[in-house]
């Protein structure tokens, strides 16, 4: 006596299952990409071609990894290998859309005098999925340079905020500003440090400041010129007669500007 059953069994064939990206999703670039390959047998390799070109390899059965991908329409192909030899893969199109450049600006100094220079970068800037193809650098005092890197010369004081604006290979553009502060020229004096003395005479130094080249520097009582130097130092001992004096030291830049500083002094 004799009987049977029977039943049904399916063998499917090895296969890739991507379950990051979505195929036809717009995407931003790096690309999430995660897959796990199938088969009878041990899944040893797994694989991705970008537009048919390899881009990476793992030993295993599964793979997640980031792909920086340019903006544009993509074929990705993601390709699993068994220990049998067989390869079987998963093709998707994938969309990336682009995204904008981030500015970046920095200055060689916070801060300077009227007449210095400062150097403007914008070389920390990014263009996430592209390229960076212009930029433009404005000082705020209606100068511009069209370069990542330009030193300028600031003629008046002020606070200016500099701009630099970067524009990528997609025409998509953003900007970076810093702020900038130009000081006027001005004199320190050092001596004298009193206002009152019963000396004869009197030790005067000071020092001039300006972003030009200083080319004089004077000291003056009551108003008469009675030193001169060509640097940016004065430093002298005039007479000083009874009573009380105004002393002036004043600076005087290649630009032809003038700047001082002034103290009262009395002889008892």
């Amino acid at each position: 006596a004799s009987s049977s059953a029977s039943t049904t069994v399916t063998v499917q064939a090895p296969e890739v299952v991507v379950s990051s990206p979505a195929g036809g999703a717009s995407i931003t670039s790096p690309v999430h990409v995660v897959a796990s390959g199938f088969s009878g047998n041990p899944v040893n390799a797994m694989q991705i071609y970008l537009d048919w070109s390899l881009v990476f390899t793992v030993n295993g059965a599964t793979l997640d990894t980031l792909l920086p991908i340019s903006a544009g329409t993509h074929n990705l192909i993601v390709k699993g290998w068994d220990a049998s030899g067989r390869n079987f893969s998963k093709s998707l199109n994938v969309t990336v859309a682009n995204q904008p450049p981030v500015a970046a600006v920095s200055l060689n100094a916070s801060s300077t005098l009227t007449g210095g220079m400062i150097t403007a970068s914008a070389s920390g800037s990014i263009a996430p999925n592209g390229s960076i193809s212009k930029t433009v650098i404005d000082f705020g005092d209606g100068s511009c340079a069209n370069a990542v890197t330009a030193s300028h010369q600031y003629k008046a004081a002020g606070t200016y905020t500099v701009k630099a604006t970067v524009t990528d290979n997609l025409g998509a553009s953003s900007t970076a500003t810093a702020k900038l502060a130009v000081n006027p020229q001005f004199v320190t004096i050092t001596s004298p440090t009193f206002t009152s003395t019963s000396t004869a005479t009197i030790h005067v130094t000071g020092t001039a400041f300006s972003g030009y080249r200083v080319v004089a520097t004077q000291v003056y009582v009551d108003g008469a010129l009675k030193y001169q130097s060509t640097t940016n130092l004065a430093d002298t001992i005039l007479p000083l007669t009874v009573g009380t004096h105004g002393i002036t030291v004043q600076g005087w830049d290649s630009s032809g500007a003038t700047f001082k500083s002034w103290r009262s002094v009395t002889r008892q």
